[in-house]
């Protein structure tokens, strides 16, 4: 996956999950595939995760996720294939909103990661949402 707009090339790797959790402590600088969303590229929504912040004290590879802009470009990059995606919106929602998993007729991708970080709870208040549709595909 790239994302032009803040200089990002990443894998996408597969993150197993069971019901409306996933355990993505272990993703380090790639972005994970949320297990029983849309496979990238194909119709429906594919959720997309990736760190804020990472375990070491460093920004995360979605730490500045918030700079994306409505028609900004999303890459994924699958074979000798180029699917460019543009986004449509950017927002926050609580950590419970299950409805950026719900499923889409055409094919989108939905970015997300945490924000909000509450030193007293030890946790994340908020959940940056990312949504893109797909524009184009390219074979090379």
């Amino acid at each position: 996956m790239e994302i032009p707009r803040l200089g990002l090339e990443m894998p996408i790797v597969g993150v197993p999950g069971e019901g409306n959790t996933w355990d993505v402590t272990w993703l380090g600088s790639d972005a994970g595939w949320l297990e029983g969303t849309a496979y990238p590229t194909f119709p429906g929504n594919s959720v997309l995760t990736g760190h804020v912040w990472n375990a070491d004290n460093t920004p995360g590879p979605f730490a500045n996720l918030k700079e994306l802009h409505y028609g900004d470009t999303v890459l994924i990059h699958i074979g000798w294939s180029v699917y460019a995606y543009e986004v449509r919106e950017n927002r926050l929602v609580e950590p419970d909103d299950f409805s950026v998993l719900g499923h889409e007729e055409y094919d989108w991708i939905t970015l997300l990661t945490c924000q909000g970080f509450d030193e007293r709870d030890g946790d994340y208040t908020l959940r940056r949402v990312v949504r893109a549709v797909r524009v184009s595909s390219i074979r090379d």
